[in-house]
């Protein structure tokens, strides 16, 4: 699929000005001599295979694989030069590399590369055929507006020398403000291990987690769009980490049907392996500090005309079975709501929820006792989430916990017919109180009750609208940014 260059954008002393593709002499691109390899897989190839873009590298412009090839390949030269100043300025000669917990200038430089890297994928998000642009701030945006890659018609190339977004210094800057305000005191260690398997070599941990959301997000699919420029710049200080030419994938704990035989299968590969995880975190979990979660999972869907939400289900059943009670449950602003979010319908908390393991004498209740406690607590919860200003579109799921804080407390709650109350009929029941609760004072809210989250139209506004200088397929002057459209 081709391009065509639509307009041309420029900075002046009025502002932006927006030029005819004509107006700047042609310049020919050279053709990368790196690019990334490996095709799009899973979420990563939920869209882009469908117009001809089946690897990493059809998801950039010559241009930008030029653009961050230069970048990249001038890693190892910058690295030289920091080894250089760290000794001038009097760091140790120690010979060992970061990865081996050296201190010296050779350790410095490696965690000087390592940030620089980062900034290189920075780029890469913003240096994309992907990324759409922002019409009513006219700037850039980046690639994941929501968690896949998606088509866009109209997409803008940054130039990476220019003063407006997308540039390399903005991106640069953006890292230097993370590395001013990181804790500079104390130690810490970070593994790439498998949850299981690091809560039971830890003796008394603390556990805190924001888990994977059921089918909601693919993790691993989609950080091989970082991966592959990581790997390219960072594969020689630290070589475990990216020893494999992709992200694993097969032990990773989301219900991704393709990879599994049927969406059954991928729903117990889910349901078992949470269970197991929170298991463990209840049984290894300090007495002195309870278990606590993060949880932003909006997703619902609706069967046999009732409204639901598997993720949350099958996330709540796994932490009633492995024996945890909810004592307290909380949102907490964790979300950026401008740019693309904006114009989504998206959470703008994450829901903590406090947990501690279930007393053993915990005592049984039937559906009538369930109910009963459901209407006696629910409603003073609701007039404190009101009170505390709690955004509308976090006020339903913000509420669902109060009601699993009852249900939770027992260690069963029966049925008429004896049977153990699933989380889904305990759900339903936090609900209809809910809505009884309400029904007096509803909050406003432009959400509709279990909608979905809402991304951005994968067609872009057909107006052009630019405030960031660009590359383009077509030649231009260094800081007239451009607009390209797929003929």
């Amino acid at each position: 699929m081709a391009e065509t260059l639509v307009a041309v954008v420029c900075e002046s002393p009025q502002g932006r000005r927006y030029l005819p593709p004509d107006s700047v002499p042609p310049v020919e691109v050279p053709k990368p001599e790196w690019e990334p390899q490996g095709r799009l897989d899973g979420k990563a190839a939920d869209q882009m295979p469908l117009y001809g873009s089946t690897h990493w590298s059809h998801l950039f412009t010559d241009r930008q694989l030029v653009a961050l090839a230069t970048f990249s390949d001038l890693l190892r030269e910058v690295q030289s030069a920091v080894e250089q100043d760290a000794r001038q300025a009097g760091l140790s000669e120690d010979k060992r590399p970061l990865r081996e917990g050296g201190s010296g200038a050779i350790a410095y430089a490696d965690a000087i590369i390592t940030f620089l890297a980062f900034v290189i994928d920075r780029c890469a998000v913003k240096w994309s055929k992907c990324v759409p642009w922002n019409v009513g701030g006219e700037k850039v945006e980046h690639v994941f507006g929501r968690q896949a890659i998606a088509m866009v018609w109209y997409y803008p190339e940054a130039n990476p020398f220019s003063s407006s977004t997308g540039n390399w210094l903005g991106q640069l800057t953006w890292v230097v403000r993370v590395v001013e305000n990181l804790p500079a005191q104390g130690f810490g260690e970070v593994l790439q291990q498998d949850a299981r398997a690091r809560l039971s070599s830890v003796p008394n941990p603390v556990v805190i987690t924001d888990p994977p959301y059921y089918d909601n997000i693919c993790y691993a699919d989609i950080s091989d769009f970082f991966y592959v420029w990581l790997r390219r710049n960072l594969r020689f200080i630290w070589p475990d980490e990216f020893s494999t030419l992709a992200t694993p994938k097969a032990e990773e704990l989301i219900a991704s049907a393709y990879r599994h035989d049927s969406r059954a299968a991928a729903a117990q590969f889910f349901e078992s392996g949470m269970t197991e995880v929170l298991g463990e975190a209840a049984q290894a979990q300090h007495a002195d500090f309870p278990v606590s979660i993060f949880y932003a999972f909006k997703q619902a869907e609706t069967k046999e005309g009732e409204t639901v939400s598997t993720g949350w289900q099958t996330f709540l059943q796994a932490l009633n079975d492995t024996g945890l009670t909810i004592i307290r449950t909380w949102p907490m602003r964790t979300e950026m709501t401008s740019g693309l979010k904006s114009l989504a319908s998206t959470l703008a908390s994450s829901i903590v929820i406090v947990c501690r393991p279930r007393m053993v004498d915990a005592p049984q209740a039937t559906r009538g006792e369930l109910l009963a406690a459901l209407r006696s607590e629910l409603p003073s919860a609701v007039r404190l989430l009101r009170d505390q200003a709690i955004a509308p579109v976090d006020v339903a799921q913000s509420m669902i916990g109060p009601g699993m804080a009852v249900f939770s407390r027992y260690s069963r709650v029966l049925e008429a017919d004896g049977t153990s109350m699933p989380v889904r009929q305990a759900l339903a029941l936090i609900n209809q109180i809910l809505e009884e609760t309400c029904q007096t004072r509803r909050p406003s809210s432009t959400t509709r009750p279990g909608g979905r989250s809402h991304g951005i139209s994968r067609t872009a506004p057909k107006q052009v609208s630019t405030a960031t200088p660009k590359l383009c397929r077509r030649p231009r002057t260094p800081l007239c940014p451009a607009w390209s459209e797929p003929e």
